[in-house]
């Protein structure tokens, strides 16, 4: 029985590979895998949610799909119908098993090693599930309301569904290697629907909500910055603005001024095009050294600006961060700001010098240092439950692998995945976004 073979469970993962004691994967919005991983990861595989490691060479993959637990082939569900007092009722229980497909595994291992970096499974805080059934409200609407008793706990019962009475989760989900276990409680109808939709791509539309502990950058910051020309690079960059620069201008400059490019005779000047006048060094939280002095081509181009940002997204990042004191000192020392007045109601300030600002320039050359501790934050992805090929009879109580359609045979042989069950359209080309707008 080939699907046995082809699910991994995290427990085994785990085993297979260690983790840290205690593992916290990066917050991927300011802390993305870098492209050299990306490379390497195998194409098709890219709808796994995977991350960093806050300190170690680590990818953490989550599952991409729960399916019905099983042993030996036979699914971990049931389907029985009963009656009481000439009323049909049925009971339907179903265990899913949130695994990593073991040749997807196998594909990300070999790609992450391949460049000096290892695989684990993300170390979950808690999860919870969500089943998609016929609301209260769907069914109002529809007019089809009434009075059944419960054949579990017998009580009469109020329900606007004509096929689900009562759905019962596990009240905890499950950590590395558990099961999730969903009861429904059908009527008669639901009993005969249930039996159709388990033959086909997804019988339940079920879903585990997973929790996940996400770790921001944390770095140590040497700032060195000489005023004079820093100043005056500002003063040229004003003038273009007559002088007179709003407060997103401002930021604008300061991004552009703290990232500086080589030029040809050893030389370094900032984007703005005047001499480098803010030199940034720091170490992160994995301990690597990086600067903000970067090489680009004699007379670049807005696209090689472009190619910069996406190339070093991480970097520049650390560096903008890193100045945003800076950019405040400057503000609070050399400018004066005030209101203007906005169409959309919202306060914009205009920056000019001060008329006192040159006093600041004699202590030409200043030293600033920043620290940040990497706080964490709780951030959750949701991961489909799968039931899906089943063959049951709710007279018998019989369950069985159905094998009446190509996927299906596909499926249970192992050979197709079982989220390509839920593709029924074409998958939409999403365009990559990159944080290169202040070069435009």
């Amino acid at each position: 029985m080939k699907q046995i073979k082809s699910i991994l469970t995290a427990t085994a993962l785990s085993s297979l590979i260690g983790t840290a004691a205690h593992a916290i994967p990066a917050d991927p919005s300011t802390d993305p895998l870098p492209p050299e991983v990306l490379r390497a990861i195998p194409d098709g595989l890219q709808g796994y949610l995977l991350l960093r490691d806050n300190t170690a060479k680590i990818v953490y993959v989550a599952p991409r799909y729960g399916v019905l637990a099983n042993q030996s082939g036979q699914p971990f569900l049931s389907l029985a119908e009963v009656n009481r007092e000439g009323v049909r009722y049925g009971v339907l229980n179903a265990a899913f098993d949130f695994a990593v497909d073991k040749g997807d595994f196998t594909r990300l291992k070999n790609g992450v090693e391949s460049v000096g970096w290892a695989i684990a499974p993300i170390p979950f805080e808690s999860t919870s599930g969500t089943l998609s059934l016929n609301s209260f409200d769907d069914g109002k609407q529809e007019g089809i309301c009434g009075e059944v008793t419960d054949p579990i706990s017998g009580e009469t019962v109020k329900v606007c569904s004509n096929f689900v009475i009562r759905s019962n989760l596990a009240p905890k989900g499950p950590t590395l290697g558990q099961l999730y276990n969903v009861q429904l409680i059908l009527t008669g109808d639901g009993v005969d629907l249930y039996q159709k939709l388990l033959i086909g791509g997804n019988g339940i539309s079920f879903n585990m909500e997973a929790n996940y502990q996400a770790a921001f950058p944390a770095y140590t910051a040497k700032i060195d910055v000489n005023y004079k020309k820093l100043s005056e690079s500002y003063e040229a960059f004003a003038a273009i603005h007559f002088s007179n620069c709003l407060d997103i201008q401002v930021s604008d400059f300061f991004k552009r001024e703290a990232l500086c490019a080589q030029k040809p005779d050893g030389s370094y000047e900032s984007l703005n095009g005047g001499a480098c006048s803010i030199k940034v060094s720091y170490t992160n939280q994995r301990g690597e050294a990086k600067q903000n002095l970067f090489k680009l081509p004699e007379n670049y181009s807005t696209d090689d600006l472009k190619q910069l940002a996406k190339t070093y997204n991480e970097d520049i990042n650390y560096i903008h961060n890193a100045i945003e004191g800076l950019r405040l000192d400057f503000e609070r020392k050399m400018l004066e700001k005030y209101p203007t007045a906005s169409v959309d109601k919202n306060v914009n300030y205009n920056f000019v010098f001060r008329a006192d600002r040159k006093k600041y320039e004699e202590d030409v050359n200043v030293t600033l240092e920043r620290k940040t501790v990497g706080a964490a934050v709780i951030k959750s992805t949701t991961i489909p439950g799968i039931a899906a090929c089943v063959n049951t009879n709710a007279k018998t109580g019989e369950v069985k692998r159905y094998n009446g359609t190509a996927e299906c045979v596909g499926f249970w042989k192992g050979e197709t995945p079982p989220i390509e069950l839920l593709e029924r359209t074409d998958e939409e080309t999403v365009e990559e976004e990159t944080d290169d707008g202040w070069f435009t």
